[in-house]
C-alpha cells in the first residue's frame, strides 16, 4: 500500500467517517461479538460428539445442542444487525462523498467541462464513489475483525497440538500469499474493464445528445460502427477479466482442498498416536473449513482495496482539480439597471489563436447593445465572459463600475437572464422548468407571465397544470414555444441584464410580432445585450458592436451608424436587397 494512498484513506476516513462515530462502535462490537461466535460453534460440537462417544446422559448431550443453537441464533442477529449497521454507513458517507463531488464540480470553470468527458465525471460519481461504499462502511473494521478470526483459529489449534497450530500457521501464510500473487495478475484486467466503461458511457453520452443531428445527417451507420467497436473493446476485457476471476476462485478451491487433505492427514497422524479424540478430529475440519472465510474476506478486501485505491486517486485528482476562477466576491448588484463596461479586454481558449482582442465598450444603464458578427467572431465568448464562465487574459469587465470579480457568483448570475436558441428542459414539473426549484415565486406569476408570452392555452390543456412532470418530448411544445418558455423563465426572475442569444430565431413572423410587446416589457428597467444575425431584432437597440475574427470594427449609435457610411449601414443595405451578405472585415485590425 502506497503511502500516499494511505493518507488519502485515512483522510477520507475522518472526513466521513466522523458522523458515525457512535455506529462505528455498534459495528466493532457487533463483528467481534460474531467472531468470538464463530470460534465457540465447533468447541460446543467437539465436547459433544466426545459426550456422545462415552456415552454420558442424555440431557447433557440435550444441554449442548440447547446451547449449539442458542449460539447459532446470536451468531445470525448479530451479522444481520452489523451488515445492516456496516450499509447505513457506507451508504451514507458514499452519498456525503458524491454530494460533495457534485459541489466541487458544479463550481468549476467551463475550461474543465471542455477537457474532461463526460463519461469519467459519471463514473467518478458514480462507480468510483460506489466502490468506496464498502470501503466506508467496514474495510478496516472487517479486516481486522476477520484477522483475528484467524489468529483465534490457530490460538485455538496450538491449544490441542503444536504440530496443528505450526501446520495450519504455515498454510495461511502460503494461501495469502498464493491470492495475493494472483490477485495483482487479475487487478490489471479488471482495470482494463473500467476503462471500457468510461469509453462507453462518453460514447453514450456524446451520441444521445447529438441524435438529432446523426439522424438528419444519415450518420447512424457510422455511430453504430463505433458503437461496434467501442463494445468489442469492452467484450475483450470482460472475457479477459471473467476468465482471471474464474481462474482466482478455481484456484481457490483447489487450495482449500489442499487444506482439506492436511487436515485430513494431521488428524489421521494424531489419532494413530493417541493424541485426540474424534471430537478434535472434528474440531480439525471445522477450523479448516472455518479458515476459508476469514482468507476469502481478506483476498476479496485486497482487491477492492486495489480497485478502491484507483478510485481514491482518481476521486483526488477530481476533488484537487482547482478553479481557474476564483469566486471570491461578496458584494452584491446594486438596485435598478446597471451599466457593463468591457475595457481592453483580450481573452482566448487556447494560446495557438486569439478569440477576442483589445475589446472595449461601455453600456449605459438601461441601454440596448445590438452584438452583430459572423460565426466565430467571438459574440457567444463576449457573454461567457460576463458571466464569468471564463476570466479574460487581460483587461477589465466592470458592471456598476466595479470589477465582476468582486461580485458574489450567484448574485452575480441571478442578476444576468439570458434567452438562447438553444433551450434545456429539466426532467420536473412545469412550475419548477420556470422557476428553477424558486417557492418564493407564487403561481399567480407564473401564469401571468405564461399568458404574457401567450403560452396560457397550452398551460390550460396540461393534465395537472403547473404541477405536470415534464419529460423529454412529453409536453408536444415547438421549437418556437420552447423559446417563449425560455424567455417566460427570465421574466419571472427579473434579472438587472438580460442577453439575448439568437432568441427569436425559431420564431415565425406573427408570433415574433405578437412577441415584441412582450420583450418591451421585459426591456424596460434593464440593461440589454442582444446577439443577432436577423438584423430586424436589433431595430429598437440603442447601440450597435460589429465584432469581426474577435476585433471591435465598428461601436456607436445605431441611428448614427446608419447616418454614415459604415459597416454596419452596408451590411443593413445588403440585407435589404439581396440578403444578409457581410462587408469585406476579415482583416480589419490585424
Amino acid at each position: 500500500m502506497k503511502s500516499q494512498t494511505v493518507k488519502e484513506y485515512w483522510k477520507l476516513l475522518r472526513t466521513y467517517m466522523r458522523p458515525h462515530r457512535n455506529k462505528l462502535i455498534l459495528l466493532v462490537v457487533l463483528i467481534l461479538g460474531a467472531t468470538v461466535v464463530q470460534l465457540w460453534h465447533p468447541q460446543i460440537l467437539k465436547q459433544f460428539i466426545d459426550k456422545a462417544m462415552t456415552k454420558s446422559p442424555l440431557e447433557q448431550l440435550v444441554q449442548y445442542l440447547v446451547i449449539f443453537l442458542f449460539l447459532v441464533l446470536i451468531g445470525q442477529v448479530l451479522n444481520v444487525v452489523s451488515n445492516y449497521t456496516s450499509k447505513v454507513i457506507g451508504y451514507d458517507s458514499a452519498n456525503k462523498l458524491r454530494i460533495d463531488l457534485i459541489r466541487h464540480t458544479s463550481q468549476l470553470d467551463m475550461k474543465f467541462y471542455n477537457q474532461y468527458e463526460q463519461g469519467k465525471i459519471i463514473e467518478r460519481a458514480g462507480g468510483d464513489v460506489d466502490a468506496l461504499s464498502n470501503f466506508f462502511s467496514s474495510f478496516v473494521i472487517s479486516f481486522v475483525a476477520n484477522f483475528l478470526l484467524i489468529i483465534g483459529i490457530l490460538s485455538l489449534l496450538f491449544r490441542e497440538s503444536t504440530i496443528l497450530g505450526i501446520a495450519f500457521s504455515v498454510f495461511v501464510i502460503v494461501a495469502l500469499f498464493l491470492m495475493n500473487s494472483l490477485r495483482k495478475f487479475v487487478i490489471p484486467l479488471w482495470m482494463k474493464i473500467m476503462e471500457a466503461v468510461d469509453s462507453f458511457n462518453t460514447f453514450i453520452l456524446e451520441h444521445i445528445a447529438s441524435t438529432e443531428d446523426v439522424r438528419s445527417n444519415g450518420g447512424r451507420r457510422y455511430v453504430f460502427n463505433k458503437f461496434f467497436r467501442v463494445m468489442q473493446v469492452w467484450r475483450r476485457a470482460n472475457v479477459k477479466g471473467g476468465l482471471a476471476g474464474y481462474l482466482l476462485f478455481e484456484s481457490t478451491v483447489l487450495l482449500f482442498a489442499l487444506g482439506n487433505t492436511l487436515a485430513l492427514a494431521l488428524s489421521l497422524y494424531l489419532w494413530n498416536t493417541q493424541s485426540i479424540s474424534i471430537g478434535t478430529i472434528y474440531l480439525i475440519f471445522a477450523y479448516t473449513e472455518l479458515l476459508r472465510n476469514p482468507i476469502e474476506r481478506i483476498r476479496e478486501q485486497m482487491e477492492d482495496f486495489q480497485s478502491t485505491e484507483a478510485s481514491i486517486m482518481r476521486i483526488k485528482e477530481l476533488l484537487d482539480t482547482k478553479s481557474s476562477i476564483l469566486y471570491q466576491g461578496r458584494e452584491h448588484l446594486p438596485h435598478g439597471p446597471v451599466e457593463v463596461e468591457f475595457k481592453n479586454v483580450f481573452f482566448s481558449y487556447d494560446e495557438a489563436e486569439q478569440t477576442l482582442s483589445d475589446i472595449s465598450f461601455v453600456l449605459q444603464p438601461g441601454k440596448r447593445l445590438g452584438i452583430v458578427g459572423k460565426t466565430g467572431s467571438g459574440k457567444t465568448t463576449l457573454i461567457r465572459l460576463l458571466f464569468r464562465f471564463y476570466n479574460p487574459v487581460s483587461g477589465h469587465i466592470k458592471i456598476a463600475n466595479k470589477e465582476v470579480g468582486r461580485y458574489e457568483i450567484d448574485n452575480l448570475r441571478e442578476n444576468i437572464g439570458y434567452i438562447s436558441q438553444d433551450i434545456q428542459l429539466l426532467n420536473a414539473t412545469v412550475r419548477d422548468n420556470l422557476v428553477f426549484y424558486n417557492q418564493a415565486i407564487p403561481d399567480k406569476d407564473i401564469i401571468r407571465v405564461l399568458s404574457q408570452v401567450g403560452l396560457g392555452n397550452w398551460l390550460e390543456q396540461l393534465p395537472n397544470g403547473l404541477d405536470t412532470e415534464i419529460e423529454p418530448g412529453a409536453l408536444g411544445l415547438s421549437s418556437g414555444e420552447t423559446q417563449l418558455f425560455a424567455i417566460s423563465r427570465v421574466m419571472l426572475t427579473k434579472p438587472k441584464i438580460l442577453i439575448l442569444d439568437e432568441a427569436s430565431s425559431k420564431l415565425d413572423p406573427i408570433t415574433e410580432k405578437k412577441l415584441e410587446v412582450v420583450l418591451e416589457e421585459l426591456f424596460r428597467d434593464k440593461t440589454v445585450l442582444i446577439i443577432a444575425h436577423k438584423l430586424k431584432t436589433l431595430e429598437h437597440v440603442d447601440e450597435i458592436l460589429m465584432l469581426n475574427s474577435g476585433y471591435v470594427i465598428e461601436h456607436g449609435s445605431r441611428t448614427e451608424l446608419l447616418k454614415q457610411n459604415s459597416y454596419y449601414k452596408t451590411l443593413v443595405e445588403n440585407n435589404e436587397k439581396e440578403g444578409l451578405i457581410w462587408p469585406h472585415t476579415a482583416s480589419y485590425g490585424k
